[in-house]
């Protein structure tokens, strides 16, 4: 099939004429009906610009008030003429056209705008209705190829959208002209939707934890004992060429470094000014290290003095670095980030092909974290210690996937040196996830999906890195200052007086702290649809369910400060990349994947536009 006869399947070739008409009325519906309900609900949005967050109530159209309200009433009729049959199509379209009319004829833009609101509701309930009737086999009236059809349509629009979007940011740098005057739908959109972000986090983690708890309390309920060790259920699925594998792989590197890259623009960052919030604590931590006289000093500098040496691999990494390039240490810092960014792309790209075998799915995952949370906020906070560390942890969870399947002692060894690599890169985040495989590795003893003695052996070794950490700063002299500074830092971010600043505390980290770049509704959502769909029958969604739900507990007594740091931990593109696939396997529905890869890539380009 060709690119123009698979073009032509997708956008209703073979398929009534009426068919087409009503899905691409409704896509034109759908469209408007989006400003119109967010701005006759005042709904609060968080525009993000030059490194400030404003909020302000929503009150946009695409053309005007008047307008947008007329165009969604004569679309809606001439759904209901094309979509329904008989009777009720009769009595619906008179229905509608009577109400719309008495509106115009009123002039009340009160009751045009409450005509306006009705459409979607209506156009719901009969497609649910029409559902109802499939369901009791009455093909004549389904409309099954009509609501794929308007997936596409809508689906198109989107891309449409997010290529404008998109468009407009890469003319920022190429054109003087200022184009304030075309309007970013899709940003727009996006704020609009992002207002259910803390939703979405909240329902991220509290309901991953309470599945957790219900499947637990059921498997002891209800005792089922599998006969013999499994591996993790490989998901079989296209496979790419290694060819096509390699020219994406690229693409997406090159758009990290094009992120990293763009907030230093001259035409962006006009005065010159620093990106990442850390970076001015890393030039001060990496200055004793470069202009150290010789080897001793340097190391006591990494693991001892700066930061109470809580990130020596870090230190002593970039800092090896600005001595090979020998640039100025505040851009050797600054821009870190294009050797963090690619090396966590294809460290999620091996974990995630790991974890489900299916490297379409794998793909995903790499581009999702080119957008994600971590290569954004990594960014905008300078969070270079714990983005690393993320790198080295990750790469550990690889290992302990693969020590658990394959039992051989490379994987053993690799694990153990990749967990002390961790531990000396960020301690804080070597804790985080030392919690989640922990937490894994006991659930898996209450299974036969591995061997018992690979599983104790992995707790082992995990058990000796902690005795490891304690011994080292034990004998570096800094366990004092460190039990002093976890003290104080327990005591400002997290406590019981939290639990009752938790909705506040949760809005701030969404759309206040670390740009607001905890906001994006794309990957949220698609993380909840992967909650809703998964089960916790493979070891892959026990992992990604106890990964999720770790964020539990600084939502219920942590503050903003707490609830960024863990929440920066969780790898949410992997579930959401799960997702993206399932929606993609499904009939009708592939084109779905591409407007939400571009809409992601247009939301990035535009928030590293504003970091400056």
């Amino acid at each position: 099939m060709t690119v123009f006869e698979y073009l032509a399947s997708v956008f209703g070739k073979g398929i009534q004429a009426g068919s087409v008409i009503s899905s691409a009325t409704v896509t034109l519906i759908v469209f408007f009906y989006v400003y119109t309900a967010a701005s006759f609900f005042k709904i609060t949005v968080y525009p993000f610009e030059h490194r400030v967050i404003y909020y302000k109530f929503f009150n946009s159209y695409i053309i005007s008030s008047y307008a947008d309200h007329l165009i969604i009433g004569v679309a809606t009729i001439l759904w209901l003429g094309f979509s329904l049959k008989g009777k009720i199509r009769i009595c619906s379209c008179m229905s509608y056209s009577v109400a719309l009319a008495i509106a115009l004829l009123v002039g009340s833009d009160l009751i045009l705008q409450l005509v306006a609101l009705l459409s979607l509701p209506i156009i719901i309930f009969f497609s649910i209705y029409d559902g109802i009737l499939l369901r009791k086999g009455d093909p004549v009236r389904s409309r099954v190829k009509e609501n794929h059809l308007a997936i596409n349509y809508i689906s198109a629009l989107a891309i449409i959208i997010g290529a404008i979007g998109i468009t407009l940011s890469a003319m920022a740098f190429v054109s003087y002209t200022s184009l304030d005057f075309i309007p970013d739908y899709s940003y727009e959109i996006f704020l609009v939707f992002s207002s259910l972000s803390p939703v979405l986090i909240i329902f991220s983690v509290y309901g991953s934890f309470v599945k957790i708890v219900i499947n637990g309390i059921m498997a002891m309920a209800i005792k089922v004992k599998k006969e013999s060790p499994n591996p993790i259920p490989i998901r079989r699925g296209e496979n790419p060429r290694p060819r096509t594998k390699i020219i994406f792989l690229l693409l997406f590197t090159m758009l990290s470094v094009i992120l990293v890259i763009l907030p230093h623009q001259p035409r962006i960052n006009i005065e010159n000014r620093q990106i990442g919030v850390d970076s001015d604590y890393y030039v001060n931590w990496l200055a004793p290290l470069i202009n150290s006289k010789d080897s001793q000093n340097f190391f006591y500098q990494a693991f001892v003095v700066q930061n109470h040496g809580d990130r020596p691999i870090t230190l002593i990494l970039i800092s090896l670095i600005a001595k090979s390039v020998n640039s100025n240490l505040f851009y050797t810092v600054e821009y870190f980030p294009i050797i963090l960014g690619p090396s966590l792309l294809f460290v999620i790209f091996y974990l995630t092909r790991e974890l489900t075998g299916n490297e379409i799915t794998s793909l995903i995952a790499a581009f999702l974290t080119v957008v994600s949370f971590q290569t954004l906020i990594g960014i905008y906070a300078g969070f270079y210690a714990n983005w690393f560390a993320l790198i080295v942890g990750y790469l550990s969870i690889l290992f302990l996937i693969r020590a658990l399947k394959r039992s051989t002692r490379i994987y053993f060894s690799l694990f153990f040196v990749s967990i002390i690599v961790l531990m000396l890169s960020h301690t804080f985040t070597w804790i985080i996830l030392l919690t989640v495989m922990t937490t894994f590795l006991a659930a898996m003893l209450k299974t036969n999906y591995f061997f018992k003695r690979t599983v104790i052996m992995l707790l082992l070794i995990i058990v000796f890195s902690v005795v490891i950490n304690v011994a080292r700063i034990t004998l570096s002299g800094s366990v004092a200052r460190i039990a002093q500074d976890i003290t104080n830092i327990s005591s400002q971010i997290a406590g019981p007086q939290q639990f009752a600043l938790r909705l506040d505390n949760i809005l701030r980290t969404t759309f206040s702290f670390v740009g607001g770049q905890f906001s994006n509704f794309v990957i949220l959502g698609l993380c909840s649809y992967w909650i809703i769909r998964s089960s916790l029958h493979e070891p892959t969604n026990i992992f990604l369910f106890v990964f999720l739900s770790i964020g539990f507990v600084p939502f219920l007594v942590g503050n903003y400060i707490s609830q960024t740091r863990v929440l920066y931990d969780i790898p949410f593109q992997i579930p959401c990349a799960i997702a993206l696939s399932s929606i993609r396997m499904q009939n009708g529905r592939s084109l779905v994947i591409l407007p939400i890869c571009i809409w992601l890539t247009a939301i990035s380009v535009r928030a590293v536009s504003n970091f400056a």
